[in-house]
């Protein structure tokens, strides 16, 4: 029996060792990365906006087309049986477990060998602001972080192998990743077009006497094929689940139209995302990945993958004119693929959790890094030690950037358990209070208060859901207060009050005379009654 014991630990062994190293290199350094950029909410929690109201669930799913969340909140059901929770470490683990696994089927997919570079893609795809982001809201976290594998996967899949079953495969894990989260339709479709980069230029390496002539554009067929037939299939789920259901989608971030608007207004926001690649602006005036001084390595970065594509232009099309043709046109394409999401949605509603599909610039950066190869060797040496060098300084920026929002977090959410603190101090203190009495709030969504003033400091850096106090005081305040200050009473009918003269001749919260009890109900006014 001992024997027996033996010989399975010793086949384990093996197969352990055969592994490819790759694995054990992305593995550590995602961990490596992930505690590094986000150990601070890993090991805090931070429960503002969304995450207060969807502590114990899993946010919209069917009516929000997001099918796929419901049927993984069903599995997680079936697992746990136990109910939802906004779990900081747990998730938070679970998501970076994730992202490794995405990076080592990017790593895979592209033949990326070299170690650092391996440790640069894991390094950027774990420390963008997407994460950051989407880590604010951590009751949702893991099943986006599985949506972002399941995007990977199916385009890892479909060109695993091409036959019927590989692509079936591949198109319903991509149909699933959609109807997880829409936003990571760029990651696919940016991997899809990769993917035939990568095809085009292992030609030209391995089969410079190839014929002029290729059937390379089979795989750009292929790939784009497979990803337009994973929307296809989403869209087709959604309308199915929505019949069974009974439900119809919701008008939210403007969801009920997708796919709905003039071709002229799709072509205007090709062009916007074509400006959003070239010209990263300002994160104050819109959601930007590349803030404050990693905008200078952007551009930096720009131009070495401008410099290495025009390298690799040169080479193909010297050996074959067809196979450049098609090169030349993919590498024009790909800003469009890394900003997709431009073209999906209303420029002016995109946020920060949907901009994971500009991280695949920085993949597209090390494949060509990956490939390149100059005629000194010296040259070719300082082209990959600076832009190698130059990749890991952005993640550690971007880890610094993600910890500098965490700290922001986590001073305004003291900040707001302090403002409902006094405030439900104050309730509690009014002459005549009874503690069974309802409250009423009027206007509660315009709450101001000249003495709280929002920290300069951390004006310049905005992640959503991490906005000022100002904004989250006015944001999933009845939640928080009870989440963080054990306060939730009885709420009375605002219209039953609003319109009593005692009520109009009240001032604004926080002035003297802004809470009073009338009809055995504690009325507080915010602000002015609403017509």
């Amino acid at each position: 029996m001992q024997s027996e014991k033996d010989s399975l630990d010793c086949i384990i062994l093996n197969k352990v060792k055969k592994m490819d190293k790759r694995i054990w290199i992305v593995l550590i350094s995602s961990v490596v990365w992930g505690i590094f950029a986000h150990g601070m909410t890993l090991f805090n929690k931070y429960s503002v906006r969304d995450d207060a109201r969807h502590l114990f669930d899993i946010g919209g799913t069917v009516t929000s087309g997001r099918w796929g969340l419901a049927v993984l909140g069903k599995l997680y059901m079936i697992l746990f049986g136990d109910g939802f929770y906004s779990l900081p470490l747990f998730n938070g683990f679970i998501s970076i477990l994730c992202i490794a696994a995405s990076a080592y089927l990017i790593i895979n997919l592209l033949d990326i060998k070299q170690t650092l570079l391996c440790i640069s893609i894991t390094g950027i795809l774990i420390s963008f602001p997407t994460i950051t982001g989407i880590f604010g809201y951590m009751f949702t976290a893991p099943y986006y972080m599985i949506s972002i594998l399941l995007a990977v996967a199916g385009v890892w899949v479909v060109n695993r192998k091409r036959s019927v079953l590989y692509f079936s495969i591949g198109v319903l894990l991509m149909a699933f990743s959609i109807g997880i989260y829409q936003a990571f339709i760029p990651v696919m479709l940016s991997l899809a077009v990769l993917y035939f980069i990568y095809r085009l230029t292992d030609e030209t390496i391995n089969k410079p006497k190839e014929p002029a002539i290729s059937k390379s554009y089979i795989y750009m067929i292929y790939n784009l094929g497979a990803v337009v037939s994973g929307v296809l299939m989403y869209f087709l789920i959604t309308k199915c689940s929505l019949v069974y259901t009974g439900r119809s989608l919701s008008d939210y971030k403007n969801i009920n139209n997708m796919g709905k608007e003039p071709v002229s207004v799709y072509l205007s926001r090709v062009i916007t995302a074509f400006y959003r690649f070239f010209v990263p602006e300002d994160m104050i005036k819109v959601p930007s990945m590349f803030p404050f001084r990693i905008r200078h390595i952007y551009i930096l970065i720009l131009l070495f993958i401008a410099v290495l594509s025009l390298n690799i232009i040169i080479k193909t099309f010297r050996k074959s004119i067809f196979r450049g043709t098609l090169l030349t046109l993919s590498i024009l394409i790909l800003p469009l693929a890394f900003s997709f999401i431009f073209v999906m949605c209303d420029p002016k509603s995109v946020s920060t959790l949907m901009l994971y599909g500009q991280s695949m610039i920085f993949v597209y950066l090390v494949f060509l890094l990956n490939i390149s190869e100059f005629p000194e060797l010296n040259i070719t040496r300082a082209v990959y030690g600076s832009a190698t060098a130059l990749m890991l300084f952005l993640s550690f920026s971007y880890c610094r950037y993600a910890n500098i929002n965490y700290l922001k977090a986590e001073y305004e959410q003291q900040r707001m358990i302090s403002y409902f603190t006094v405030l439900i101090t104050q309730i509690k203190s009014v002459e005549g209070y009874q503690d069974e009495m309802p409250v009423c709030y009027i206007n509660p969504n315009s709450k101001e208060d000249l003495t709280l003033e929002d920290l300069s400091e951390f004006g310049r850096f905005y992640i959503s859901p991490i906005l000022n106090t100002k904004k989250l005081i006015n944001t999933t305040w009845k939640q928080f207060m009870n989440n963080w200050c054990g306060f939730s009473p009885e709420l009375a009918d605002e219209e039953d009050f609003a319109d009593l003269p005692e009520v109009i001749d009240m001032p604004y919260y926080p002035d003297d005379g802004s809470i009073k009890v009338i009809n055995d109900t504690v009325v507080v006014k915010f602000g002015p009654v609403e017509e």
